[in-house]
C-alpha cells in the first residue's frame, strides 16, 4: 500500500501521530491495526487544515518601559548618551558639562551596573573616575569589559579615565590604558575645555573611517 509522503520523506501520520489519530480515529498503537488508505489520509489532512485554529503569539511585554528599562532590557535614548562613573563631588559638574553639549546622562552605583548599562545602551561617551572603581584601572572589572567590547560597539565611544596619577591629555598614556583620553583629577576645573577637545579629536579621527567603512559595506552588499 502506498503512503502520501511529505517532501522530507515522512507522512503526516509519522510526523504528527497524536494529531492524526484523533482526526481519523485510528489507533497507531494497536498491533495489526490497518493503516488508513491514501484517500483517508488526504481527507484527514484537509480536515485538520480547515478545523485547526493557529493561535498567534501574544504582543510583546512592554511593562519594562514604566520602570525605565533597567538591567538587561534595552533602552532607547534621544541623542547621544554619556555614562558618568564617579563617586566624588565632581560627578555633578562632569554631568553638567555633557548636558550642555546635548548629552543625556546615565549613572551607575557599581561596576556591575555599569556593565549592564553598556550592554543595554549605545553610549557616545564614558567617563570613569578612579574613586569609582577603587582599584588600579587594569584590575577594574568594568575596564576589562570595555577593553573586550566588540569594535563596532566600542569604536564610537569616547572613553575617558580620570585619576590622581594620570597626565592630562597624554596620548601615549591613554593608548597604553586603552582609553581615548586621560585627565588628572587636579585638572577637572578645566574639564569642559578638555572634553570639547577630546570629542573633536575623536570625531576627526573616526568619522572619516566610519564613513569609509559604511561605504565599503554598502559596496560589498549583494
Amino acid at each position: 500500500m502506498t503512503h502520501d509522503k511529505s517532501p522530507g520523506g515522512n507522512d503526516a501520520f509519522a510526523l504528527f501521530p497524536d494529531l492524526m489519530k484523533d482526526v481519523v480515529k485510528v489507533s497507531t498503537q494497536q498491533s495489526g491495526a490497518p493503516r488508513p488508505s491514501s484517500v483517508q489520509r488526504k481527507q484527514a489532512v484537509s480536515a485538520l487544515a480547515t478545523s485547526t485554529t493557529v493561535t498567534p503569539p501574544p504582543p510583546p511585554d512592554i511593562r519594562w518601559l514604566s520602570d525605565g528599562g533597567e538591567g538587561e532590557k534595552a533602552q532607547i535614548a534621544k541623542g547621544p548618551t554619556a555614562l558618568v562613573l564617579m563617586a566624588g563631588d565632581g560627578r555633578q559638574e562632569i554631568s553638567k558639562t555633557f548636558q550642555e553639549l546635548g548629552y543625556s546622562i546615565e549613572l551607575a552605583s557599581s561596576q556591575a551596573e555599569a556593565i549592564r548599562k553598556v550592554t543595554a545602551l549605545d553610549f557616545a561617551a564614558v567617563v570613569v573616575d578612579a574613586s569609582f572603581i577603587r582599584v588600579p584601572l587594569a584590575e577594574s572589572a568594568f575596564h576589562r569589559f570595555m577593553k573586550w567590547l566588540p569594535m563596532p560597539k566600542r569604536r564610537p565611544i569616547h572613553y575617558t579615565f580620570i585619576g590622581p596619577q594620570t597626565h592630562t591629555l597624554y596620548s601615549l598614556e591613554a593608548l597604553s590604558e586603552s582609553v581615548n583620553m586621560v585627565v588628572n583629577e587636579g585638572d577637572l576645573k578645566h574639564f569642559d575645555v578638555l572634553l570639547r577637545k577630546g570629542l573633536l579629536e575623536h570625531k576627526t579621527l573616526f568619522q572619516p573611517y566610519m564613513a569609509r567603512l559604511a561605504q565599503h559595506k554598502k559596496k560589498s552588499a549583494p
